[in-house]
């Protein structure tokens, strides 16, 4: 009563040295909330860093697919000669769209690396994407060799979303040009398998190895 009296509070320190329920309780609460904030930065890193390597792959997406071509189709050098072939004429029918169309890409757009190009000549022109149009070229020509979808088509096109959606979210190009990009990859890519089947045909080069164990009937001399 004569501390009090006297102004002065209570201790909330008991005679042992400890700290009283409440300081306790705030300590712990504190301690926790260290906790759920430092697992908020790492889980923010996370979702940062798999952002990042989403947008990478996007980016080096035509590298990524054109590996998966050759090596799926590394048993016959025939279908990659063409698959390069229809590579390159891709390129230039690319070039050549962006020249003769002039549709100007978003502005402003933004760089995935620090040295990507962004001189006044065919990198100002978007329309057709040229990231869209060769990697769909490449599942396309894939797909229409191998006659399957599981695994490596699904994905390719798994891939060929995420080139879409970093060309997109970079403002390198319009939906629309991405879109028209794709068509058109996937046009080529048709024409391409054609013509290599077609010339396949005529030469009798074979288009596919005869799976080994298979027996092919021999017909006897009449």
């Amino acid at each position: 009563m004569l501390l009090w009296s006297e102004g002065r509070k209570p201790s909330t320190t008991n005679f042992k040295g400890c700290k009283a329920p409440g300081e306790v309780w705030s300590d712990n609460q504190s301690y926790s909330t260290n906790i759920i904030k430092g697992g908020g930065d790492l889980w923010k890193k996370l979702i940062h860093g798999f952002t990042d390597f989403s947008y990478a792959i996007g980016y080096f997406s035509e590298m990524i697919i054109s590996i998966i071509v050759v090596a799926v189709l590394y048993h016959n050098i025939y279908e990659h000669v063409f698959y390069f072939l229809g590579f390159f004429v891709s390129i230039y029918v690319n070039i050549w769209l962006k020249n003769f169309i002039k549709n100007p890409r978003p502005r402003p757009f933004y760089k995935f690396l620090a040295y990507e190009p962004t001189q006044p000549n065919i990198q100002a022109y978007g329309m057709p994407s040229g990231h869209s149009q060769h990697v769909f070229y490449s599942i396309v020509y894939l797909y229409l060799t191998i006659h399957t979808w599981f695994p490596w088509v699904f994905v390719c096109i798994g891939i060929g979303a995420l080139t879409i959606m970093e060309r997109w979210v970079f403002r390198n190009h319009t939906m629309f040009q991405l879109i028209v990009g794709a068509l058109i990859g996937c046009l080529l890519g048709y024409l391409t398998v054609l013509v290599r089947d077609l010339i396949g045909i005529g030469t009798q080069v074979p288009i596919k190895p005869p799976n080994i164990g298979t027996q092919v009937p021999i017909k006897p001399p009449r």
